[in-house]
């Protein structure tokens, strides 16, 4: 996952500058983060239907957990919620606009949820 965001990264294959922070914070959160770690700004709009916003916050509220008073169920989820979100989500939302691939996608990411989920529970 980590080679697959650097390289969307650095093709700046992404129509908006959400997405880009999303697949910047998921490479922070997953150790592969070179150069420059992103800037972290105030939190800007947000809307009960963008997921794409509550994936960010829960990205940054993870990298900053050490810094908050969070008891451990809620260390625990949190940490799962940044894990799906690094590990599967952002892979499957950037590929989500080519219509040629959905079909396979949903199947993989129906298979790759249910391992998931399987091996959290």
């Amino acid at each position: 996952m980590i080679d697959f965001l650097r390289g969307v990264i650095h093709d700046r294959a992404h129509p908006r500058m959400d997405y880009l922070k999303l697949f910047q914070l998921s490479l922070v959160y997953l150790g592969g983060s070179e150069g420059d770690p992103p800037r972290f700004g105030a939190p800007g709009a947000y809307h009960q239907a963008r997921w794409m916003a509550k994936a960010i916050y829960i990205l940054k509220i993870a990298l900053f957990s050490q810094q908050l008073q969070l008891t451990k169920s809620e260390k625990r989820g949190v940490q799962r919620l940044a894990r799906f979100v690094s590990l599967i989500y952002v892979g499957f939302w950037h590929e989500a606009a080519i219509s040629n691939y959905a079909p396979k996608n949903d199947l993989e990411f129906v298979s790759i949820l249910q391992v998931f989920v399987d091996r959290e529970l």
